[in-house]
């Protein structure tokens, strides 16, 4: 774009192109766009080495750390049931898995429960 408005200028206002000028030019539009955009400092390392060069400021990342949960057999003699249920474009599905305690599937399903959203297709799920 700049490059254009320059050129446009250097030909119909009898202007001359500046390299430097263009350069200046985009460098100061990407800096005036990362103001509005505020981008993070979790992109990629040569990403953040050319916002560096470039003098915009990037915003930390709040970074947390995640815990694990297993599942885990249920006792010996029951049997443990797991759902879940989803939704997109308000249709709804949902499913589960029925397991003894040596963790084997006994039972599995999933079924369609037509329009909804993701709590209703958790609850019909169970």
């Amino acid at each position: 774009w700049n490059i254009w408005l320059s050129r446009n200028s250097a030909l119909f206002a009898g202007s001359s192109m500046s390299w430097i000028s263009i350069k200046n030019q985009v460098i100061t539009g990407i800096h005036d766009l990362s103001v509005s955009f505020n981008p993070k400092s979790q992109g990629s390392f040569q990403n953040q080495l050319s916002l560096n060069s470039l003098n915009i400021n990037q915003i930390p990342i709040d970074i947390r750390q995640g815990t694990w949960i297993n599942w885990q057999v249920p006792a010996l003699g029951t049997l443990k049931l797991n759902t879940d249920g989803s939704s997109i474009d308000n249709a709804c599905a949902g499913g589960g898995v029925v397991r003894d305690h040596s963790g084997e599937i006994i039972l599995a399903f999933s079924l369609s429960f037509g329009t909804g959203n993701s709590a209703e297709a958790e609850a019909k799920a169970m």
